[in-house]
Formats: C-alpha cells, sequence, structure tokens
C-alpha cells in the first residue's frame, strides 16, 4: 500500500462565532489530524452504531476540517458524539476498507509475479534452443 494509515484523531476545535443565518446556532470547527481518506468521510457523517441527538445537523468533512453548527447548550455533547463518529468512520476504515485495499493490491502483486515468472520460464526456453 502506497500509504501507512494512521486513525484520524480530533486534535483542535474551535468556536468560529454565531451562525450569520440563524443566531441562534454557534458554528464550530473541528480540526483532525490528517484529510481522511476516501470512504472515510461518508461512514463519518452516515455513522452505524452511534448515537446521534436528533437535534443534530450532520457535520461536514472538508480536507481536515470537520464544521457543524450547534445551539450553545449542546456543544459538548456534539463533540462528545464527534469523537464517536470519528471512531465508528475509523472502525469501518480498518474493518472493512484496509482489508479489501490489502487483497486488492496483493492480488495486483500476485499477477505482477507470475507474470514475470512467465516471461522468465519462456526466455530459459527460449535460450536453450
Amino acid at each position: 500500500m502506497g500509504s501507512t494509515w494512521e486513525p484520524i484523531e480530533r486534535v483542535d476545535v474551535k468556536v468560529k462565532g454565531v451562525d450569520p443565518d440563524d443566531t441562534s446556532f454557534l458554528v464550530v470547527e473541528v480540526t483532525l489530524s490528517a484529510t481522511p481518506p476516501g470512504e472515510w468521510p461518508h461512514r463519518f457523517e452516515n455513522p452505524v452504531g452511534v448515537e446521534v441527538p436528533t437535534s443534530m445537523r450532520p457535520p461536514k468533512v472538508e480536507r481536515s476540517v470537520v464544521r457543524f453548527r450547534v445551539a450553545d447548550d449542546q456543544l459538548e455533547e456534539y463533540v462528545r458524539t464527534l469523537d464517536q463518529r470519528i471512531a465508528a468512520a475509523n472502525a469501518y476504515y480498518e474493518d472493512d476498507v484496509l482489508p479489501a485495499r490489502r487483497a486488492a493490491e496483493q492480488r495486483k502483486l500476485d499477477e505482477a509475479s507470475m507474470r514475470d515468472q512467465r516471461i522468465a520460464d519462456a526466455q530459459r526456453r527460449v535460450d536453450a534452443l
């Protein structure tokens, strides 16, 4: 595999201000430890096995930043839920995506090895003529 997987972590939370479209909400940005790989954001935004507050609007992942809106009195709950979403997305990536990617990479390596062996065998045969 080209790069090594490191689980995504929350590294910083910044309350950016009050939502200009609805002043009853705060705008919050969470910095992640890295830009998540392709399949990760979808699982983060659509978690399985995570109890999500019914009032929570879906957070959006943009590169290594997560943005969401929250009422003042739900800030801590949302950040805890965000941590659970991160853990669930990491588990999905590690349990489902990585094994499939590694298996596909191994198949490519095996095919390349068989192709190289075939060429080497053919060359030995013609060299023996």
